[in-house]
């Protein structure tokens, strides 16, 4: 059970924020990539820990992470005994992944109007069959 109060620092919650916003990542995978980014810490269970997230919320948010190129993972079991920890370290310099920015959100715009050109297409085939009223600049006709 996720305890109620935030783990997460001001600066770390507002970081997440921001990634979220200007990346369109998902909230679980700005908080795991935040938390080695601020604390340096690199095991799923330091990042559990500190974020109070469950086991596969961490392994899921990292997934997304490492599939965008943002951490690579590397697994070691030093003196062979017990299972193998997952280490998570960031993939690249941060200021590389601040210039992603951009392309993100022109990705997300043109992504957009796609939708909307689909929506438009959809309502138009509709009104030819006479499903839905004639749709003009002033509303709808009757």
């Amino acid at each position: 059970m996720r305890k109620s109060k935030n783990p997460l620092s001001i600066s770390e919650r507002i970081f997440v924020e921001r990634l979220r916003y200007f990346f369109n990542i998902k909230r679980v995978s700005a908080i795991v990539f935040t938390s080695i980014l601020f604390k340096d810490i690199h095991t799923s269970e330091e990042i559990r820990q500190h974020t109070h997230l469950r086991q596969p919320e961490v392994s899921n948010g990292a997934k997304n992470l490492i599939n965008m190129g943002w951490l690579k993972a590397e697994t070691s079991n030093p003196g062979g005994v017990g299972r193998p920890k997952t280490m998570y370290y960031i993939a690249k310099d941060v200021n590389e992944i601040i210039e992603e920015a951009p392309n993100r959100i022109s990705n997300i715009i043109e992504e957009s109007e796609d939708a909307m050109k689909d929506v438009r297409e959809h309502l138009e085939s509709l009104k030819k069959r006479g499903e839905v009223a004639s749709i003009v600049k002033d509303g709808p006709t009757i």
